[in-house]
């Protein structure tokens, strides 16, 4: 199973959303993270075709093959051109230094996790700082 998170930094305490998915259903590669990006800011109402936000700012670990390709970078620039955000920066955290919110409310996932054994969805457990979301 796979689980892309965005986490909500704006609301206090922060949320993660978790996107889960098996592998038949789709696999880890830029194609997948850009088309999680987008449905994340719309389940989070962010995208407004009549109402364009003013910024967006997106923080990402450094996953050569996941977030540094050309869907997810180009996804910044199809996100202006339509109008949908005056602008967008991607940031990358330098090495070394990539604890953010997401890394910090999937390691609380993980400890949630790590002496269950979860064969199908039905068994999938959530703690209350997650907005589980199957894909």
């Amino acid at each position: 199973m796979n689980i892309f998170g965005i986490a909500d930094v704006t609301q206090k305490p922060t949320k993660m959303r978790a996107y889960g998915y098996t592998e038949d259903q789709g696999g880890k590669g830029g194609n997948n993270v850009a088309s999680l990006i987008v449905k994340g800011l719309a389940d989070l109402g962010w995208i407004k075709q009549e109402n364009p936000g003013k910024r967006l700012s997106i923080i990402m670990d450094n996953c050569g093959g996941q977030n540094k390709n050309k869907y997810v970078l180009h996804l910044a620039l199809l996100l202006v051109q339509l109008k949908l955000f005056l602008t967008v920066k991607i940031i990358f955290y330098m090495r070394g230094h990539t604890k953010n919110a997401c890394d910090q409310l999937f390691n609380q996932l993980m400890k949630c996790w790590h002496e269950r054994q979860v064969f199908i969805m039905t068994q999938v457990r959530y703690p209350p700082f997650f907005i589980p979301v199957l894909y």
